[in-house]
Parts: structure tokens; C-alpha cells; sequence
């Protein structure tokens, strides 16, 4: 049984199509954006890798250093569950 919202054929043919390219733009553009987030949270790592040790071994503070190393575990979750969620895993 075919729904009866009063649209021809000709023209459901065409919302459709219209409807299938928004949708693709739709999840390229969500794709890119998760890919953004993730290649940020990496950088954001790598930069506070460098901060533990300058803070351990330059200026011998265990406290900044216990800081930034919860931040870099708040971020190494974050990009470990985009990066399952790119891949199409189950987080």
C-alpha cells in the first residue's frame, strides 16, 4: 500500500532525491566534524605530554603535574570514544 500525502509520483520521486543528498551532506559533514574533534583531542594530548614532563623534570611540581594528567586522561577518553564512534564501534 503506497501512502496517500498527495504528492504525485513524479513529484515523491523527487523529494526523494532531494531528501537522499541532504542526507548524504548531512553525514559527510557529521563524519568531518567528528574527525575535527578527534584530530583536536589528539593535538590537545601531545601538547600535554610535553607540559608532564616540563612540570615533572624543569620545575618539579607534582601538582601541576597530577592537574595535567587528569586533563590528558579526560581527553584520551573523549578521543578514544570518537575515534570508536568513527570506526562504527560499539562504545
Amino acid at each position: 500500500m503506497k501512502p496517500n500525502i498527495g504528492l504525485a509520483n513524479k513529484e515523491g520521486e523527487g523529494v526523494v532525491k532531494i531528501l537522499n543528498t541532504v542526507l548524504a551532506d548531512e553525514y559527510v559533514l557529521n563524519t568531518k566534524t567528528k574527525n575535527y574533534l578527534l584530530a583536536d583531542h589528539e593535538a590537545l594530548i601531545r601538547a600535554l605530554r610535553v607540559d608532564l614532563e616540563t612540570c615533572a623534570d624543569r620545575y618539579h611540581d607534582i601538582g601541576t603535574n597530577d592537574f595535567l594528567t587528569g586533563l590528558m586522561e579526560k581527553h584520551e577518553k573523549m578521543a578514544w570514544m570518537l575515534r570508536a564512534y568513527v570506526e562504527g564501534k560499539s562504545v
